[in-house]
């Protein structure tokens, strides 16, 4: 969270992550060939570990800070995240495909394992005219065409295709107005809005194919890590449960919630109060018997504040200590 969870990136990748534990020892081998090594009980957070607690999380809360500038990290990719500019590339194919497959002929049958719907509405292409048309998504899926991605919107598909003695010619234009949904089981996915172009030209006997062109914007993606285990050095990472929300739409406020185990302190609960943008946002991390920490973000740095059980509900005066972003 604190480098590249922090900035407005759209790229998305599919890194490695995890985290470990709290009172008691153990190990987890679910990260795909790491075991977990820690403390696995709740913390109890106290004025001699919440700083150190709090510093962990704004180092290595996300995945993608655990392999940032951290040489020797031991890692396994174990959820495989949806990279949304294939999708956007993929779009084209994807609309004309599901052109296909919305209303087929009772003679045609496609490959692939195919659920939910495509309804197809709209002009259909006609040689020589202007047409347009929608195709909506609701739940679709195709392990042939979309690897197992799940698909929810309405694109709209607008062109002409005409031919002038022997030469032909195809413009179309595409684009989402509500916002296409991209899901993966067990993973997450993400929210776009997309615009493109496609062409052909055919004079005579030579062929000019334009390239297709998308542009998108991502309003929110939202990723799910079930279980995910790193090693940095000899400090081990585990992520359980654990979901990261951004909205794009809003300066790319992120949301983290769920357990994560640090194996030197043990299992803490992440809570976000309001998102986490650059300059703002609030977080509690949770323990046991009460004790908790107030993370107060600010442009450059962070003010974590403790509370040690003693107050319910928690007024966070237990202690205070400025960290560095």
């Amino acid at each position: 969270m604190k480098k590249s969870s922090m900035l407005l990136i759209v790229v998305l990748s599919g890194v490695i992550a995890s985290c470990g534990g709290g009172g008691g020892g153990g190990t987890s081998n679910e990260g795909g060939g790491i075991s977990y090594v820690g403390l696995t009980a709740p913390v109890t957070f106290s004025s001699t570990n919440y700083s150190g607690v709090s510093n962990e999380f704004l180092n290595y809360s996300t995945p993608s800070d655990f392999v940032i500038g951290s040489p020797g990290i031991l890692s396994v990719e174990t959820v495989a995240q949806v990279d949304a500019r294939a999708v956007a590339a993929n779009i084209p194919s994807l609309v004309r495909s599901a052109t296909r497959k919305a209303a087929p002929r009772a003679s045609q049958t496609y490959p692939g394992n195919i659920s939910g719907t495509i309804t197809y509405s709209g002009i259909e292409p006609v040689l020589g005219s202007n047409y347009s048309f929608t195709v909506t998504f609701s739940n679709y899926a195709d392990t042939d065409d979309t690897g197992g991605l799940v698909f929810n919107g309405v694109i709209s598909v607008s062109g002409i295709e005409s031919v002038v003695g022997s030469d032909y010619s195809f413009n179309e234009n595409y684009s989402i107005g509500r916002g296409l949904s991209v899901t993966k089981t067990g993973v997450g996915g993400f929210t776009l809005d997309i615009s493109g172009t496609a062409s052909m030209n055919i004079t005579g006997n030579n062929a000019v194919v334009l390239p297709d062109y998308v542009t998108y914007t991502m309003l929110d993606e939202t990723y799910s890590y079930g279980d995910i285990v790193a090693r940095i050095g000899t400090d081990y990472f585990r992520l359980h449960n654990y979901v990261v929300y951004t909205d794009w739409t809003n300066s790319g406020r992120m949301s983290m919630n769920g357990n994560i185990y640090y194996s030197g302190y043990g299992l803490v609960v992440v809570e976000t109060i309001s998102p986490v943008s650059v300059g703002s946002g609030t977080i509690h991390l949770h323990g046991i018997s009460g004790t908790a920490v107030k993370l107060d973000f600010g442009w450059t740095t962070c003010t974590a504040s403790l509370e040690n059980g003693d107050d319910s509900p928690p007024l966070f005066n237990d202690g205070t200590v400025v960290l560095p972003l």
